[in-house]
Order: C-alpha cells, then sequence, then structure tokens
C-alpha cells in the first residue's frame, strides 16, 4: 500500500513537473543562461 502511494507521487510529480517545464522552459534555461554567465 506504501509503495503504490510512494509510486502515485512519483509519478504525479513527474507529471506537474513535465507541464510546468513545458510552460516555464523558455523562463527556466533564460534564468540559467544568466545565472551562469553571472556567476564568476
Amino acid at each position: 500500500m506504501i509503495f503504490y502511494l510512494i509510486y502515485f507521487i512519483v509519478l504525479f510529480s513527474l507529471y506537474v513537473r513535465f507541464i510546468y517545464s513545458s510552460e516555464q522552459i523558455k523562463n527556466f534555461f533564460l534564468l540559467r543562461y544568466a545565472l551562469l554567465h553571472l556567476a564568476p
């Protein structure tokens, strides 16, 4: 039972991450680019 709960949480988190990344992937890459180039 606990195994299924963990499995569901992992799948749900991956789904949310996929949806969020598909919407914010450009902003994420811009932020990463800025952080990499602003870091000393």
